[in-house]
């Protein structure tokens, strides 16, 4: 159904471009049109195009917008698909991602009776650009409390997309969570390059495995769902391994070795365990990613571009549009966590909450860089 609704939007952008143009049909039925541009991995990303498109959704049924969708095959089509909706005569424009913001900053400042709003952006010219700035290293500090205290060989993974200071804040308070409930641990951190290569994703996690990792935090778009592809997968090989081990130990073979380091198991004729130790986690990003493999995902960050949207899109019908950085934290619901599948023990879960408000009452500030996780402390008792 959302495939179908999706086509629509697409055909009703690219037909009333074709014919009588977007700003034609707002003076015919009085609506004001959204447009969103989305980056290559296209509305149905599993991030946060389709957490987007969410608001946007919302915003047609509950404000009387028009919404339309104009998906980017590649980078190049970035201008042109926002140069495309302006000149359509859009009443705002949604860009998706961090990768448009250098196209956004260029067509704002030609066409200043439309209203630009960027995802993941940092920029704001005064006029009609507003960015949507995600204090995502609140939600990924909680992911790295998680993290530190479930890792069973004291080595946990971060897999990024692109070098994007959105991505990089989430790897800075990951560490910090992390640090917060396990110095010991050792991290091992990796960025892909791309948010749209799940089978480099896969390779990137399987490394980061027989590294040692045994919880991996990825915050790649869908090259992140190659990490969780690659957990449930790994579960499935150890899995045949061991039913193979008791079938020879059965026939009087030797003790069988299942797994490496510090989580070794000598199979012995008990029944495995299926705890949450000794197994391979995958943290997801932007939405609770548990609906891709309940059994490997052990918690999820939330970032809340839906709410975010639909706010700015609120704002336009009532005149109340600013051209600004407007930052959403955990105390605005912009990030926060979710554990769908319930697979976070009660006792992990409690100090996360713990942290939660620590970070909602602005006691506990949650460290963006290098030189301010030098500094990170946590707060005195």
């Amino acid at each position: 159904m959302r495939k179908i609704f999706v086509a629509l939007l697409c055909l009703s952008l690219l037909f009333g471009t074709a014919s009588c143009g977007i700003g034609s049909k707002d003076r015919e039925d009085g609506k004001m049109t959204v447009v969103m541009v989305t980056d290559e991995q296209g509305v149905e990303d599993g991030t946060l195009n389709e957490a987007a498109f969410e608001g946007l959704k919302r915003a047609m049924k509950n404000l009387g917008i028009r919404a339309e969708v104009l998906e980017s095959a590649s980078p190049e089509d970035y201008q042109k698909n926002i140069e495309s909706a302006a000149i359509g005569g859009a009443a705002m424009i949604i860009s998706v991602g961090c990768q448009l913001e250098a196209a956004m900053e260029e067509t704002a400042g030609r066409y200043p009776g439309v209203k630009f709003v960027l995802i993941d952006g940092t920029s704001s010219n005064g006029i009609n650009l507003l960015s949507l700035s995600f204090e995502d290293q609140q939600s990924a500090f909680l992911a790295g409390v998680a993290a530190g205290m479930t890792t069973a060989s004291d080595v946990v993974g971060f897999i990024g997309g692109t070098k994007h200071s959105s991505v990089q804040r989430q790897e800075y308070g990951f560490r910090a969570g992390v640090q917060a409930v396990n110095p010991d641990a050792s991290i091992v951190a990796e960025y892909a390059g791309t948010m749209n290569d799940p089978e480099l994703g896969k390779q990137l996690a399987l490394e980061q495995r027989e590294q040692g990792a045994d919880v991996i935090y990825q915050v790649a778009g869908r090259t992140g769902i190659g990490v969780i592809q690659a957990a449930a997968e790994y579960r499935e090989s150890q899995r045949v391994l061991r039913e193979e081990a008791e079938a020879l130990q059965q026939e009087g073979g030797p003790e069988v070795v299942i797994g490496f380091g510090s989580q070794a198991e000598v199979l012995e004729g008990t029944e495995h365990s299926d705890s949450i130790e000794g197994r391979f986690w995958v943290i997801g990003s932007m939405e609770d990613q548990s609906f891709l493999s309940e059994d490997d995902v052990l918690c999820s960050t939330l970032k809340r571009v839906d709410h975010a949207i639909y706010l700015a899109i609120e704002d336009l019908t009532r005149g109340k549009f600013e051209s600004e950085v407007r930052t959403f934290g955990m105390d605005l619901e912009g990030v926060d966590y979710s554990d769908e599948a319930e697979n976070l023990p009660p006792d992990i879960e409690q100090v996360m909450r713990q942290f939660r408000e620590q970070i909602i009452s602005g006691d506990l500030v949650i460290p963006v860089d290098k030189k301010n996780l030098a500094d990170f402390k946590l707060p005195e008792e």
